[in-house]
């Protein structure tokens, strides 16, 4: 929380403090996460919360957010911001 701070406020330099500005974008993120998958899937790991998370980074990306830093999530899950 000291170097990378999702919600704005604590960390100057952290993309939250500068309009979710992309460091790593939330399209990446949702490559990740669905490499994730596909590994836990090949090795058998059953995990509910993992199916869940890439639903709401494919809406965010979906609703034109993929070049925002992966943590601008935040404001898709508040819905603080109308155009996402």
């Amino acid at each position: 929380m000291t170097g990378y701070c999702p919600v704005p406020g604590p960390v100057p330099a952290a993309p939250s403090n500068r309009g979710y500005a992309a460091g790593f974008t939330a399209a990446n993120m949702l490559k990740d996460l669905r490499l994730a998958q596909q590994a836990a899937a090949r090795l058998g790991w059953r995990r509910r919360w993992g199916r869940r998370r890439p639903i709401f980074y494919q809406l965010f990306v979906d609703g034109g957010a993929g070049g925002l830093d992966f943590f601008g999530i935040m404001r898709f899950i508040r819905r603080e911001d109308a155009a996402i």
